[in-house]
């Protein structure tokens, strides 16, 4: 499972970027202050930690909490977590994590961390939904948006996800995001939004398959008159193996045009491979072409 982001030990340390709301941030307390037993308990958890002792960590972190069971600490929580998640115990990690954010549920770090936990489960949506309640309190920067727009897509969400990109990409996104951004749009069936995504990366880096997405979408809008305008132009590119002439031959069908999709179809059969799918499809469509030529013109010898 891929990870997102890195899982940090933050003793207490807050996280001070810009809200996502107009005015000042809601007020965060900082964690309780903690007794001398805690805090020595933590100091040796932490030091074994960064030296790599993660169970020795979790063990002395467990002996303290099942000392003192009334006792409920956000560090406490917190580094038990931290030990779980990198013992691989993630289930626990999550539940420690989870106690943590009860205690202080305005910590942007907590919620982070949940996050993190729940995305190395396999859990993109619940991981999406922690990620988001971090970002609120406090916004990422553009690695961290693309992070959360891929947990939208992974957890089945596409319309979050396009709206994360676009943060993540800022105001001018390179091709290769534009693409995402429209992949993302059209897994959401907004083609608006996709059909300008779409445009503006062929625009910018024309390839045949840039051109492609702008032809199909505009189809599946109804503006066949652009549609054709952009197989056009990926064919200009490189129709190697003639689905743009396939493509455009089935709109000029659709708009009653039947030379011009004669044409096309057969201009599709010639660059296609003999046995590929576009070849089969470009002759399945001149053989109905041709046989509705021929209906029609033996229903006129019949009325004549």
């Amino acid at each position: 499972m891929k990870r997102f982001w890195m899982i940090l030990i933050l003793m207490g340390a807050c996280c001070t970027a810009g809200p996502l709301w107009a005015g000042p941030p809601p007020a965060c307390p900082e964690p309780p202050a903690v007794d001398g037993e805690l805090f020595s308990v933590l100091e040796k958890a932490r030091k074994s930690m960064a030296a790599g002792r993660n169970r020795a960590a979790l063990e002395m972190l467990s002996a303290y909490a099942a000392r003192h069971p009334d006792r409920q600490h956000y560090h406490l929580s917190f580094c038990m977590g931290t030990a779980c998640y990198r013992l691989r115990q993630t289930a626990r990690a999550e539940d420690c994590f989870t106690s943590a954010a009860a205690l202080l549920p305005c910590r942007p770090e907590v919620w982070e961390n949940i996050g993190a936990v729940r995305a190395a489960m396999g859990n993109h949506a619940g991981a999406a939904a922690a990620l988001s309640v971090a970002y609120r309190l406090s916004p990422p920067d553009r690695k961290g948006w693309r992070n959360l727009g891929d947990l939208y897509r992974l957890a089945g969400v596409p319309r979050a996800a396009a709206r994360a990109y676009l943060k993540a990409f800022g105001k001018d996104p390179d091709p290769k995001a534009l693409d995402l951004i429209s992949d993302t749009w059209l897994a959401a069936r907004n083609l608006e939004q996709a059909l300008e995504a779409a445009r503006l990366a062929a625009d910018r880096a024309p390839t045949v398959k840039r051109w492609a997405r702008v032809g199909d979408i505009c189809f599946h809008l109804g503006d066949l008159q652009e549609s054709i305008a952009a197989y056009r132009k990926g064919a200009a590119l490189d129709d190697g193996d003639g689905r743009m002439y396939l493509m455009e031959g089935m709109v000029a069908l659709k708009l009653k045009r039947l030379t011009d999709a004669e044409a096309c179809f057969a201009r599709a059969m010639d660059k296609a491979a003999p046995k590929s799918k576009t070849a089969r499809n470009a002759a399945r469509w001149m053989q109905a072409l041709q046989a509705s030529r021929k209906n029609a013109a033996s229903n006129e010898s019949g009325v004549n």
